[in-house]
């Protein structure tokens, strides 16, 4: 007879007196236990404030940065005038701009409005909001932790959960996701992720969902989660899994079939959102589009090959506060080292049964399960940025430790020992929370600079357009992308933002103009022809670039006479010699007398390799730093790349270095390393200063038909479009290729560099020009929608091969602007 029986007979045999007693004693246990669940989740509560307060808090005043800046702009006008906006939020793609990026995030846009109309332009509110999505996806890791560990007969739920959800609150990955406020497109979409999960964990068994007030509760978590990030549908499949793990039928069949009616509310609605997203932005899968999605994206094969990136989870420090070699590393090694310690002991001594062994299965795929729609976009940097995507996981992390680390269940081990075990379980955590808060605020710092650096920029732009007259504009020819790994600014619009209402009372963008509308090459990277031509033309344009070191607009003038494009001395460079013995793995290049690094645009090696590899055409990329100066901002790149075939035996390389802004801040030259590797496979075998006057061609604007904007693309008065070329002046020129790029699409970023030496592998157009010089026409009807593109020329020999590199890049807005805005 089973133990119920026995239980249900002994009640049966029972009097009602003692029966009423006993119903009151086991509710009085019931309110007691309650009791104290609700004692422990206030302490939690108040513990978990705190400790992100701590981590986190220094930024709650900080200033609007990046994608802020956009978002804030766009809910102000729904404020003032177009009501209408906030309508168009759910029906059409984010933010709204379909340029670089296809999402569907109308709850995220939705929760600025809401911001703007508590806080109105006071970060303070917009990072409030951010904190709390943070904090309660905590509470909601708290019960799933709890849950999961109950369902699959884990000892101490209850710890378990509170471990977890501890260690996800603090985690340090999540300075961009509670600092960055534009990161909230995660915090938003995995609170509600995660809320709808633990609200199904929390169904009675085999309970349909639609027959319960909590599933309906959980549905609409996850409509809401899907209204905030695309990510969300991996719940369906998430919760298919858990059902298969959990259930208890023999035959798989059955187990799919259960598993598959219990989670099919959650398909359902799905199916009813996708539809919806189609209508919304017209394409079911969206993300990153032209040159951007272009760069982001990589093969299968090679996104696995990178995986090893992942292992800067296990390390989440930002190593431009962070020496990576430093005492923090070393704790993360010692945690690591004792845990492993810990957890040989207790796979040694402890018993798991099959149910328990399930749920780890369950995690593990869980974990690979929400990765896979980021496997080919997603990268985490020395310095954590991106690390906004790695949110839910580490939720998926935090449960897997927790379940690891809290010590219980049956063991071998003595009375006495066990405690030991268990006071060393506690020390780890400790230690590891301790590690992780402690992190957390340096890691935070990032994004503390980077929105005072956004704000000193506003203030600065605002003093140097007051004191310049009407008829000149302020050229800012470099901005930083990221600040210590903390975005800051990688479009015009994003500045034309920070300059106009509601930001500034005054719209003073119109007086400020930069090189290229979007800075996606690298944080240092400028186009450099483009720059020469600006810096000749001193009566328009007064240019500056933003001094990082010093949080001060800096005018660039010293080498303004010598960057004049229009010069036609040849200037005499001086032959370099090479030096393999000083520095090992390195060659050390040094220049007979110092020259000045604004008559220099490529520096060129001859490059040997000893032992090629079988295969050709798989390139990759070497680099040469140049002499560090006092004079650039520290947090500038000194370095440019070049890439190399690691197949061929002799190859060229040549490195663009005045595409590297802080080759302008240098007056002189005279050195340059380069490191070729540990293998002691490459050598030089010479190099040379190159002033590229005979391997660029020249294209430039003709007629009147386009006029310049303010964030350097050239859009139509009217048509057809008129272009002078010259490519002449390359050697070996016989005619001239024309190139026209795809809607969207950048040339610079197939090979990273502004001066190409092949043609692009997928352009809209390409034509061939017979004559060296001329002219070129292009008509409406070329364009084949409302976009950006891209124009430029190459010289090509009388065999057909390309001579010396591409010219100068010519940006074509083609009404590719909302309504009512103008650059």
């Amino acid at each position: 007879m089973s133990w119920d029986a026995l239980t249900e007979g002994s009640e049966q045999a029972q009097s009602p007196e003692s029966s009423r007693q006993k119903s009151g004693w086991q509710d009085s246990v019931r309110q007691q236990s309650s009791d104290r669940g609700m004692l422990g989740l206030f302490i939690f509560a108040v513990v978990t404030a705190i400790a992100m307060i701590y981590e986190f808090g220094g930024a709650l005043n900080s200033y609007f940065t990046s994608d802020d800046l956009v978002l804030v702009n766009y809910v102000y006008r729904v404020f003032n005038g177009d009501p209408g906006l906030l309508l168009r939020m759910f029906t059409t793609v984010w933010m709204p701009d379909s340029t670089q990026e296809i999402f569907y995030r109308p709850l995220v846009e939705a929760s600025y409005a809401l911001d703007f109309l508590i806080s109105g332009t006071n970060p303070l509110g917009y990072h409030i909001s951010n904190f709390l999505y943070s904090f309660f996806a905590a509470f909601a890791v708290f019960s799933i932790g709890k849950s999961l560990a109950r369902r699959f007969e884990f000892p101490h739920p209850d710890a378990i959960g509170y471990v977890s959800a501890f260690l996800f609150a603090v985690n340090p990955l999540h300075a961009e996701v509670t600092t960055w406020i534009v990161g909230r497109v995660d915090g938003l979409s995995t609170m509600f992720y995660l809320a709808a999960f633990a609200l199904f964990l929390k169904l009675p068994p085999s309970t349909k969902i639609s027959k319960h007030y909590i599933g309906w509760l959980s549905l609409s978590a996850f409509a809401l989660a899907l209204l905030s990030k695309e990510m969300a549908i991996t719940l369906p499949p998430t919760i298919f899994l858990c059902c298969l793990f959990l259930s208890e039928e023999k035959k798989a069949e059955e187990k799919v079939r259960t598993s598959l009616m219990l989670s099919l509310p959650y398909f359902a609605v799905l199916a009813l959102y996708l539809p919806v997203r189609y209508m919304a932005i017209g394409t079911l899968i969206g993300g990153y589009v032209g040159a951007l999605g272009d760069a982001m994206q990589h093969s299968i094969l090679d996104s696995i090959m990178r995986l090893n990136h992942l292992w800067k989870a296990a390390f989440p420090f930002n190593e431009e506060f962070i020496d990576g070699n430093g005492a923090i590393a070393t704790a993360f090694h010692v945690f690591y080292a004792l845990a492993g310690v810990y957890l040989v002991v207790r796979l040694f001594f402890d018993w798991y049964h099959k149910k328990q062994l399930k749920l780890f299965a369950f995690l593990l795929s869980w974990l690979v399960l929400q990765y896979l729609p980021l496997l080919q976009v997603f990268k985490l940097s020395q310095s954590l940025a991106g690390g906004r995507l790695f949110y839910l996981s580490t939720a998926i992390l935090s449960i897997i430790v927790a379940i690891a680390l809290v010590p219980g269940g049956k063991t071998r081990l003595a009375e006495r020992r066990k405690r030991l075990l268990k006071a060393f379980a506690c020390v780890l955590l400790c230690f590891l929370s301790s590690l992780f808060v402690i992190v957390g605020k340096e890691n935070n710092n990032a994004w503390i600079i980077a929105a005072l650096h956004v704000k000193e920029l506003q203030k600065e732009i605002k003093s140097a357009v007051s004191e310049l007259p009407e008829q000149r504009k302020l050229l800012i020819a470099y901005l930083p992308m990221q600040v210590l790994g903390a975005f800051v600014f990688n479009r015009y619009y994003l500045l034309q933002a920070l300059l106009s209402p509601p930001l500034l009372p005054d719209d003073i963008s119109n007086r400020v103009s930069v090189l290229e509308p979007r800075f996606y090459m690298s944080n240092t990277a400028i186009p450099p022809g483009v720059l020469r031509r600006k810096l000749a033309d001193k009566e328009k344009n007064r240019t500056v670039f933003w001094n990082v070191d010093r949080f001060k607009l800096t005018d660039l003038s010293p080498a303004a006479d010598e960057c004049d494009e229009n010069r036609t001395a040849k200037q005499s460079l001086p032959e370099l010699c090479l030096d393999t013995a000083t520095v090992p793995d390195n060659t050390i290049i040094s220049a007979k007398r110092p020259f000045k690094s604004s008559a220099v645009r490529f520096v060129e090696v001859d490059l040997v390799n000893t032992k090629p590899s079988l295969k050709t055409g798989k390139m990759r990329k070497m680099y040469l730093r140049f002499e560090d100066l006092p004079e650039p901002p520290r947090w500038m790149d000194f370095w440019c790349a070049a890439p190399y075939d690691p197949g061929l035996k002799f190859q060229t390389l040549r490195f663009p270095v005045d595409e590297v802004f802080s080759w302008y801040l240098l007056k002189q030259r005279s050195k340059f390393s380069m490191y070729h590797g540990t293998g002691h496979n490459f050598s030089l075998s010479a190099a040379r200063l190159v002033d590229g006057r005979d391997l660029t061609p020249q294209l430039s604007v003709a007629g009147k038909n386009l006029r310049e904007c303010n964030d350097g693309v050239y859009r139509p008065i009217a048509f057809p479009l008129e272009f002078k070329y010259d490519v002449s002046n390359v050697s070996a020129a016989s005619s001239c290729i024309c190139e026209l790029s795809r809607p969207r699409s950048m040339f610079q970023l197939e090979n990273y560099t502004y001066r190409g030496t092949s043609l692009s592998k997928k352009p809209l157009k390409t034509w061939t020009l017979t004559r060296t010089t001329g002219s070129i026409s292009i008509d409406k009807e070329v364009f084949p929608e409302n976009a950006c593109y891209q124009l430029r020329v190459f010289a090509r020999k009388a065999d057909g091969h390309i001579a010396g590199t591409s010219s100068d890049l010519i940006y074509l807005g083609i009404s590719d602007l909302r309504q009512g805005q103008d650059f």
